[in-house]
């Protein structure tokens, strides 16, 4: 029983012995011989004052922190009662003073406070009869210990005793009343309690809170309220369940049994059950337009616009342990699309401001080679939009290119060779605008985001350039933003297509988006929602052969301000979750690094 009801109680004692005149009772000295029960005196309670604590070996476990109290920690609980929850109960550590602490209770619009002490015997109710009872009551009650600490041994009761003068006449004979407390409480033991999330071995108390009010004359009767509560403290959270009764002597309610279940709260700064990431996130702030991974270094690439002040027109290289970011030298005008040789010895860079594609050395990003690409008469200028380098051969590469100011923008896929255009390329207007290789370099793989068509392409290549083969109808849509050569097969959203035919192997069976494979076998990552309503950001390890996923990692749990729109696969157990801008050709806002065992 949380001693600051003692008020309460004390108010229901009170209340019920001025309505209790006439029932005789009870015990009483003096009178007898006819003389009138108006004039007979009942006997005062003598004066007692008792603390008995029970044998046995006291638990320590004060570094646990059952009984958290910071300035503004709060609790909210539904309040229980048949079965239903009928109201919501909120308790507030309104103020915090040395080892004082001033604790708020509210229901249905009602708030009553009570001061608490942490001292070196426990939590102490400072004055608990504060506002309830006459000076001399609270005097003699004083300041009560609620919970010791360290506990005291499971099923040993404690008992605490205040008896004697009320210091009030309630029953008009101008002789005040007397009264008795008497409190105990045993801890029942430890027990396994289930929380909005999770579960905790919470320390179960039950405490027992006996008042009675002894009127001096006989004409009213002797009052008792007994108050039952079996509360569970769980460390670093504070109470978490509490059910609570109280009943008069003469076997009336005062208080329904109800029980109080914690949903929620903030202690020390923290909500509490709120999920936790299924691993760390570190957030990289760098706006770029493409980002690769370099497994041999361990770092990723990014090409960084020239609207970055101080660092523009660069590349920037992400160590992925650390997230440590330093740029290069300046690559040329607004460095756009990347492709990374399968060696990781150079890496090929767009370069929307002239048009180019250049070749830079790895790591020292010295140029290489540089290429323009083709000027439609009509359309003018081609950008690279996408960059696939062969697995077998670092200086071949094809680049599926973007016409500006038009829809659609696919201006076909061309090919170089040791830095030299080839004639022949694909059509334009539908056609692929995200590309990748097979593993030995005879066929380059589109898919067309821009257009309903939704087609997946296979594409030749020849000595002197590219020629489409094949198209199949897809359902991927809009928003995929990769496409991915693996064992498997083509990696097309939630989607693996068998090459060269292009067939329909399967499809992971649940919603997700931006499948890619990770840097493990036969294994890949997915987002699984891109708009989460609940703000929680999760992936899908995704077993690449049966397409069951294995595992659901969650990056973000709370208060998701971004959307991840690409994911791109890093060392064992990373990936980096690209947020995307408003369009393909705005740069990203950033990236996360997410590491999490759950990811191969």
């Amino acid at each position: 029983m949380k001693l600051k009801q003692v008020r309460g109680i004390c108010a229901v004692a009170v209340a019920a012995l001025i309505a209790g005149c006439g029932g005789g009772g009870g015990g009483g000295g003096g009178g007898g011989g006819g003389t009138p029960p108006e004039t007979q005196v009942r006997a005062a309670l003598p004066q007692l004052v008792q603390d008995i604590a029970p044998p046995g070996e006291r638990i320590d476990l004060r570094d646990r922190n059952y009984f958290p109290a910071s300035q503004g920690d709060s609790w909210t609980y539904d309040r229980v009662q048949g079965g239903s929850a009928t109201a919501v109960v909120t308790r507030v550590v309104q103020s915090v003073s040395g080892n004082d602490f001033v604790l708020a209770e509210s229901e249905s619009g009602a708030t009553l406070t009570a001061t608490y002490r942490r001292t070196a015997e426990g939590i102490v109710a400072v004055d608990p009869l504060a506002d309830g009872a006459p000076p001399a009551a609270r005097s003699l009650v004083g300041d009560m210990l609620e919970y010791p600490e360290p506990f005291h041994a499971i099923g040993g009761t404690r008992r605490v005793v205040r008896q004697g003068n009320w210091g009030e006449d309630l029953d008009g004979d101008t002789i005040a009343e007397s009264f008795r407390m008497e409190m105990t409480q045993v801890l029942v033991g430890f027990e396994t309690l289930a929380l909005p999330r999770g579960s905790a071995e919470a320390a179960h108390f039950r405490t027992s809170l006996e008042v009675t009010l002894s009127p001096s004359s006989l004409s009213f009767s002797v009052v008792t309220i007994t108050a039952v509560e079996d509360s569970w403290w769980a460390p670093g959270i504070g109470m978490v369940r509490s059910e609570r009764s109280a009943t008069a002597s003469d076997g009336s309610t005062v208080e329904p049994f109800h029980a109080l279940v914690i949903t929620g709260g903030t202690v020390g700064g923290q909500m509490l059950f709120q999920a936790l990431p299924d691993g760390t996130v570190q957030k990289i702030a760098l706006q770029h337009n493409a980002l690769v991974y370099d497994a041999l270094r361990n770092r990723y690439w990014a090409s960084v616009p020239g609207s970055v002040v101080g660092n523009g027109n660069r590349i920037a290289a992400i160590d992925a342990a650390t997230g440590e970011v330093t740029y290069s030298a300046p690559v040329g005008s607004e460095p756009f699309a990347l492709g990374l040789a399968a060696d990781a010895s150079v890496l090929y860079v767009g370069l929307d401001g002239s048009g180019e594609v250049v070749k830079l050395r790895l790591p020292d990003m010295l140029e290489l080679g540089r290429a323009r690409l083709p000027v439609p008469a009509f359309y003018g200028q081609l950008l690279a939009e996408s960059i696939a380098v062969s697995p077998t051969n670092p200086d071949v590469v094809a680049v599926a290119t973007r016409r500006t100011s038009v829809s659609p923008r696919h201006g076909g896929v061309a090919l170089m060779r040791a830095g030299v255009l080839q004639p022949r390329m694909t059509q334009d207007h539908t056609g692929s605008n995200l590309i990748a290789f097979d593993a030995n370099g005879q066929f380059v793989y589109g898919y067309n985001n821009e257009s309903t068509e939704f087609g997946l392409r296979r594409i030749q290549v020849l000595s002197d350039g590219l020629v489409e083969q094949a198209v199949v109808a897809t359902d991927a849509g809009f928003g995929v933003r990769t496409l991915d050569f693996s064992a498997q097969g083509l990696v097309l959203d939630r989607a693996i297509y068998r090459a060269p035919d292009l067939s329909l192997v399967g499809r992971v069976a649940a919603p997700t988006n931006g499948c890619r494979p990770l840097n493990a076998p036969n294994m890949l990552v997915c987002l699984t929602d891109r708009f989460p309503s609940n703000g929680e950001g999760r992936l899908a390890v995704v077993n690449a052969s049966s397409l069951v996923i294995q595992a659901t990692p969650a990056y973000a749990v709370a208060g998701l301000g971004a959307v991840a729109g690409q994911i791109v696969a890093g060392p064992p157990g990373q990936v980096a979750l690209r947020f995307d801008a408003t369009s393909f050709s705005s740069p990203a806002t950033g990236f996360w690094l997410f590491t999490s065992p759950d990811l191969p």
